[in-house]
């Protein structure tokens, strides 16, 4: 299809010979289901357990990423959201504080947020008791949430949303986490 990311994996003929995968959820899921061998549970084994993970994940990239990424783009990247394009804020003319970032209103992208703090405030992680794919995509994007700067956003992140911090900090303790995504 041409899109970023691809995969591509390379198995022998018996195992189905070469497959090429897009779209970031899609490899994450493949890469769960076939190498979980331990079984720990990153990707559900029941039909309720994987929907939820699914419904999770579809939520980070249709719902959390496209609030997420252009806040983040303009205020750490210092560009334009989509790529190519040119940053632009918006302040408020009384108080000065910044209203919106490449498009998107603070307070819609914070709003978004507080759907999964109330989710979190009774669990340790997104979909069970322990780390699954439905913690991968909004994993991405809350590195990105508390690296925000402060005085940009007006506000201390990590106060306000206290149970997606924690879970930030639990997503935090994996070394695959800090290799994988906090560099980006």
């Amino acid at each position: 299809k041409g899109t970023v990311p691809t995969a591509v994996f390379h198995w022998p003929e018996s195992e189905g010979g070469t497959l090429v995968l897009n779209e970031s959820n899609t490899i994450t899921s493949y890469i769960a289901h076939r190498f979980d061998e331990r079984k720990r549970g990153l990707y559900p084994s029941s039909p309720e357990g994987l929907a939820l993970a699914w419904q999770w994940l579809e939520w980070g990239e249709t719902t959390l990423a496209p609030r997420m990424s252009p806040v983040w783009m303009g205020l750490i990247r210092q560009t334009g959201f989509p790529p190519g394009t040119q940053m632009t804020r918006d302040y408020d003319e009384r108080t000065k504080a910044l209203r919106r970032v490449n498009g998107v209103a603070l307070d819609d992208m914070l709003r978004t947020w507080s759907t999964l703090e109330d989710h979190l405030k009774t669990r340790a992680y997104i979909a069970a008791p322990f780390l699954t794919i439905a913690d991968f995509t909004a994993g991405v994007q809350a590195n990105r949430l508390f690296n925000l700067p402060k005085d940009e956003v007006g506000e201390d992140l990590q106060v306000r949303f206290t149970a997606v911090h924690a879970w930030y900090q639990r997503l935090l303790e994996s070394k695959a986490y800090q290799e994988c995504v906090v560099p980006f």
